[in-house]
C-alpha cells in the first residue's frame, strides 16, 4: 500500500523525518588513510589515494576533493576499494560513479568518453559516451554525438530520450521534461503513464512521488494513478521549492 501521512504530520514530512523519503541508516564509511573518500555503494567505495589534487567546475558529487587546489595540481584519480580497504582492482580513473547493479560508470581521462566497468575492472560497455548516469532498474541514460537515450546492461539501445530532459527509472517510471510546460512520468515505452503535468517532479519511491503543482505553491504526494495523497502549501518566497526538495533529498540519502 502506498504510504500516506496522517493529520498533523506535515512538518515532520518536510523535515524528512517520516514517509517514503525518511532518513535511513547511512552506509558505512570507507577506512581512513586516503586523500578523499566516498561512502560504500554496493560493497565498494570510491577513493583517492594520492593528493592534493585539483578538480574543475563539475559537481562535487563527481569529484572527491573537498577543496579546490591551486591550478597546476594533478587532477584527482578515482579508484575502488572493498569493505576491507583493499583495492577492488588495479587502475584508476579521472572520473567514476559508484557501482550500481554491478556496473560503474568511468572516464579514463579528462575530456575522454564514458563507459562502464564491472567489479573486476573490465570495461564491459565501451567508452563511447559523452555523458552517462548510473544504472537503475537495468537501464542507464547516456548521450553520445549520434544518440541519446537509455541502454541496457549489454550496451544495447532500448529507448531514445533527451538526456537533459530525462531522469533514471524508478519503480518502472521516469521523470521527463516537456520543455517549458512542465514534467511528466513515463513508462518503459516512453509514453506518459501517470496523469498530470507538474511544475517539478521527483522519482517514485514506495509507490509515491512528490511534485510541485502548476500553481508553484502546492507540493503534493501522488500515487501512480496521479491521485493526491496529501498536499502542502509552500511559503510564498523565492527558492521555497528548492529548500523543500533538498531537505527531502538529504533525508532520502541519509545525509
Amino acid at each position: 500500500m502506498p504510504w500516506s501521512p496522517s493529520a498533523g504530520e506535515e512538518a515532520r514530512l518536510l523535515r524528512g523525518a517520516i514517509g517514503p523519503f525518511a532518513r535511513e541508516k547511512a552506509p558505512e564509511s570507507p577506512k581512513s588513510g586516503y586523500f578523499a573518500t566516498r561512502q560504500y555503494e554496493g560493497g565498494s567505495a570510491r577513493v583517492v589515494r594520492k593528493g592534493p589534487c585539483q578538480y574543475a567546475s563539475e559537481p562535487e558529487s563527481r569529484h572527491p576533493c573537498a577543496v579546490r587546489h591551486a591550478r597546476g595540481s594533478p587532477t584527482c584519480r578515482w579508484s575502488f576499494i572493498d569493505q576491507t580497504g583493499k583495492p577492488l582492482f588495479a587502475g584508476d580513473f579521472d572520473e567514476a560513479y559508484g557501482f550500481h547493479e554491478g556496473l560503474a560508470a568511468v572516464r579514463q581521462d579528462r575530456g575522454g568518453k564514458w563507459g562502464f566497468v564491472d567489479a573486476r575492472g573490465q570495461l564491459v560497455i565501451p567508452a563511447v559516451f559523452d555523458e552517462v548516469t548510473s544504472f537503475s532498474e537495468g537501464w542507464a541514460l547516456v548521450r553520445s554525438a549520434t544518440w541519446s537515450g537509455y541502454i541496457d546492461r549489454s550496451g544495447a539501445q532500448r529507448l531514445k530520450a533527451n538526456f537533459y530532459a530525462s531522469e533514471s527509472y524508478h519503480e518502472g517510471l521516469a521523470v521527463q521534461a516537456l520543455g517549458k510546460s512542465g514534467y511528466v512520468f513515463v513508462g518503459r515505452d516512453g509514453k506518459q503513464a501517470v496523469p498530470g503535468v507538474f511544475a517539478k517532479a521527483s522519482e517514485f519511491r514506495k509507490g509515491v512521488a512528490h511534485v510541485l503543482l502548476q500553481d508553484l505553491r502546492t507540493v503534493a504526494y501522488i500515487n501512480r494513478a496521479g491521485k493526491q495523497l496529501t498536499n502542502i502549501m509552500l511559503p510564498a518566497e523565492r527558492g521555497a521549492w528548492n529548500r523543500y526538495a533538498l531537505g527531502v533529498l538529504r533525508a532520502d540519502r541519509g545525509k
